[in-house]
């Protein structure tokens, strides 16, 4: 069997007293993706990185965890208190080499885990997604297909080749490098703070760190396998030194822009930044609004202000008084 190959820029030593690696955090694990009752449990960051980085020979589903923590133990979105670690996926064919330059310039603590998908030479999309591209991109390769839905690297994908599979299309190509980068934080992030600042920040950190993240990894209540690999592949493993990711370091740029209200009704429609549906305006009294608010889009206090607040361009304290300045019936 073949072991892992670990690079370490300052070895995650339980006994280190830096600050960085003896900072204390918590994940909620569970024996696999089936798991329903998440159970909250406390590392040293030093201790962390250790067991994320070491591979264990086996299939993909096993011992999981969730980056953060939960209200309860049921892993729900809206259950979901804090994150602890930004986690990204990087699938798209980079590197080790130029995965790890981008993430030593950046200069924060970071790990670099080979995924238990490394290497692999074949990738399956829905022939219902593969037919909507084609309708609108007639003639596209399987190389040109590849990079269009998976953002694969060009020499990667070039010289593809696809064959059905069921409901499936297998596209083969070169062997793709598939990577999991964690950003241990100096500070819990609140998702109080809401859901659509926390996308923001994951956007912003991949910005920082040159990277193609897989979207999927955006979501709270995403959950993450600890490290494994199939023994046809040597895994990697790489930990880059240095202080602990700020959320406040990172850029998240100018608010995100909402569906404008037709001029002078205080009534509309606006879409919800957290979850991508529609939250109805069209009420009678502000009591209603409020409450179709609440549980129609984030569910977070703070996330839906933030949203009103951006909807009339002013911050107000509460959505009450928000709803009686443009005239709505209390």
């Amino acid at each position: 069997m073949p072991d892992a190959t670990q690079t370490l820029n300052g070895p995650p030593d339980p006994h280190i007293t830096s600050e960085a690696f003896s900072r204390k955090i918590t994940v909620c694990e569970g024996l696999s993706i089936r798991t329903t009752d998440w159970m909250p449990v406390q590392y040293a960051v030093a201790e962390f990185l250790t067991k994320v980085t070491q591979h264990e020979q086996g299939p993909k589903d096993g011992t999981c965890f969730l980056p953060g923590t939960l209200r309860g133990t049921r892993r729900k979105k809206n259950e979901v208190e804090t994150i602890e670690i930004l986690v990204h996926d990087v699938d798209d064919g980079t590197g080790i080499e130029e995965l790890r330059e981008s993430c030593d310039a950046d200069g924060h603590l970071t790990a670099i885990v080979s995924s238990h998908s490394h290497m692999t030479t074949t990738t399956r999309i829905k022939s219902t997604v593969v037919e909507k591209h084609r309708e609108k991109h007639p003639g596209a390769s399987p190389g040109e297909i590849l990079q269009s839905l998976k953002h694969m690297r060009p020499e990667i994908a070039e010289g593809a080749t696809e064959a059905v599979d069921g409901d499936y299309v297998v596209f083969t190509h070169k062997p793709c490098p598939k990577w999991r980068v964690l950003r241990p934080l100096s500070e819990p992030f609140d998702t109080s703070s809401g859901v659509e600042l926390w996308k923001a920040l994951r956007k912003a950190d991949e910005a920082a760190l040159q990277i193609n993240g897989d979207a999927q990894t955006h979501d709270l209540s995403r959950i993450f396998f600890y490290p494994r690999f199939s023994g046809e592949v040597r895994p990697v493993s790489v930990i880059i030194n240095g202080p602990l990711l700020s959320i406040g370091e990172l850029d998240v740029g100018p608010p995100e822009t909402v569906n404008e209200t037709p001029e002078g009704s205080g009534a509309g429609t606006v879409e919800d930044l957290a979850d991508d549906t529609a939250v109805d305006l069209t009420h009678k009294t502000a009591k209603d609004l409020t409450i179709d608010i609440e549980v129609e889009a984030t569910g977070s206090r703070s996330g839906h202000l933030r949203m009103l607040a951006q909807l009339y361009g002013q911050y107000i304290q509460s959505p009450v008084e928000m709803l009686q300045a443009h005239g709505y019936e209390l």
